[in-house]
């Protein structure tokens, strides 16, 4: 369960909710799974930094209400995406900054991901600790 690896696939703008002052984003995480065996998560916590700065809050995609057959599966040998959507509140001045200044587009801008992971097998689980940049 340790070989798993989690980076950043990508993170794309979707643009900002004016009512709660807050930037949509989707981001994409890359699983690798290089195990013999599939793998599934009941949930997944992670920060994000921009350029260094933390946005903030912990973000969190929680499975653990979901039956293991309809969890996310990381199946063996393969790499597997997962999307979340999160509302990163504008009040880091820095991020908006940098937004506008990339014509609210996410070049140019340096990406970070800490976060950990419940991963599951069918017999055990474990708490995998992940960083990563994009």
């Amino acid at each position: 369960l340790s070989k798993l690896s989690i980076t950043i696939e990508k993170i794309e703008f979707e643009g900002v909710d004016e009512k709660n002052n807050t930037a949509i984003l989707n981001v994409f995480l890359n699983v690798t799974n290089p195990t013999s065996q599939a793998l599934t998560t009941s949930k997944i916590d992670y920060r994000l930094f921009v350029n260094g700065d933390s946005l903030g809050d912990t973000y969190t995609n929680s499975y653990a209400d979901i039956p293991l057959n309809g969890r996310p599966q990381f199946l063996a040998n393969r790499d597997s995406i997962l999307q979340h959507e999160i509302k990163v509140p504008l009040e880091n001045e820095k991020f908006v900054t940098d937004l506008n200044n990339n014509n609210k587009t996410l070049q140019n801008i340096d990406w970070e991901v800490k976060g950990s992971a419940i991963i599951e097998s069918g017999f055990s689980s474990t708490i995998k600790n992940f960083s990563a940049s994009w």
